[in-house]
């Protein structure tokens, strides 16, 4: 797989890490295209690797890591599946998953960015930002496919654009 041209030191982004807490019970949703599970390990992969390639994450007091990060949204407050589901119009499939089978894997579950249901697992912490190319494919590959392990089968998207059927039954 190509890699992503990484940004400069100097230009690398801090990925924006909310302070909030999130419950084990919560349930995450991430977009899968394709009809089999090794497409969605290769987009996992392609997400993680250009992720990397440009955001770091705080992890501590002046220690800063790549963010190898797979973007889910959490389904909260009352929301229908729909209302999360709308956001992959163009994938066929989504995976879902608790919070808490991730965790057990080892993944952490950052709440990141400006959106309240937005997250990313971390499929490889620890490495420096400026290292991030020194991981070996296969090492986020294994990573991808613990991940979609955790979360089970592909599950078809009622609001994929190129779907007869919508959420709620509607065509």
């Amino acid at each position: 797989m190509s890699r992503p041209n990484p940004a400069t030191p100097r230009r690398r982004k801090q990925r924006l890490v909310r302070d909030e807490e999130t419950a084990d019970d919560e349930l995450v949703m991430l977009r899968a295209s394709g009809s089999e599970l090794a497409g969605a390990i290769d987009d996992i992969v392609r997400d993680a690797l250009r992720s990397a390639a440009i955001y770091d994450v705080e992890v501590g007091p002046s220690r800063r890591e790549a963010l190898f990060g797979v973007s889910v949204f959490a389904l909260r407050g009352g929301a229908e599946v729909g209302d999360v589901l709308d956001r992959f119009s163009s994938s066929p499939n989504y995976l879902a998953v608790t919070v808490g089978s991730l965790r057990r894997l080892g993944f952490a579950v950052l709440p990141t960015g400006s959106d309240a249901n937005h997250f990313d697992v971390q499929l490889n912490p620890g490495i420096d930002g400026a290292d991030f190319e020194l991981v070996a494919d296969f090492v986020i590959e294994q990573a991808a496919r613990r991940l979609v392990e955790a979360a089970g089968p592909l599950l078809p998207n009622p609001a994929y654009a190129g779907s007869t059927r919508r959420p709620g039954g509607e065509r």
